[in-house]
């Protein structure tokens, strides 16, 4: 039996956006590997499970395809907190992902057309981070894709962020791993045309 991304997170399918961030916040906290003695591969898959539910529906245009997708697998008059065989797949969401393939391009504009998407793209998430509505996993996560150097979180008062590179150790607090994500996400704009 498999559950909805609203029953990974324990929310209503009517939830707000708030809620939504808040169930995540709680749950990343209690099941997260590193917060566990000893984490197992059960909390890794827990964690992949809440982290794909709240990119989901923490956007509104993915959870608005989410429900859609949903109500159609549940039939219009099914609740979707309801459980179905074919609902939780487990799709590949990348919120800087492409929204159209090469093949659905003709040739001649191809290449500007990816120069302008990735170009909005990078824009989109340089003002999200300005905005601060990116929360710490999302921009850990972003910091991962784009510098391809996995991050060590420490936690505490205030937690910081670990990574190598060439040798050296480097370590930054939330406001200087959010200049750096920026001065990397602009320098990529920088380079798209």
């Amino acid at each position: 039996m498999t559950k909805t991304l609203y029953q990974v997170l324990g929310l209503d399918p009517s939830a707000e956006d708030v809620v939504v961030r808040a169930a995540f916040k709680v749950l990343a906290q209690k099941y997260h590997p590193d917060r566990l003695k000893g984490g197992t591969a059960q909390s890794g898959t827990l964690m992949v499970d809440i982290n794909l539910s709240y990119r989901i529906l923490s956007n509104p245009i993915s959870r608005k395809k989410y429900d859609q997708a949903l109500k159609e697998s549940l039939g219009d008059n099914t609740k979707p907190a309801h459980n179905s065989s074919n609902q939780h797949q487990r799709p590949e969401y990348h919120p800087t992902a492409k929204r159209h393939t090469p093949s659905q391009r003709t040739s001649s504009h191809a290449s500007s057309s990816k120069d302008e998407s990735d170009e909005h793209e990078y824009a989109k998430l340089v003002q999200r981070i300005k905005a601060n509505v990116m929360d710490e996993i999302e921009l850990v996560n972003l910091f991962e894709k784009l510098f391809k150097i996995p991050l060590t979180i420490r936690q505490g008062y205030s937690n910081t962020y670990q990574f190598e590179e060439n040798g050296k150790k480097y370590t930054h607090d939330f406001s200087s791993l959010k200049e750096v994500v920026v001065q990397k996400l602009q320098f990529q704009m920088s380079q798209v045309h």
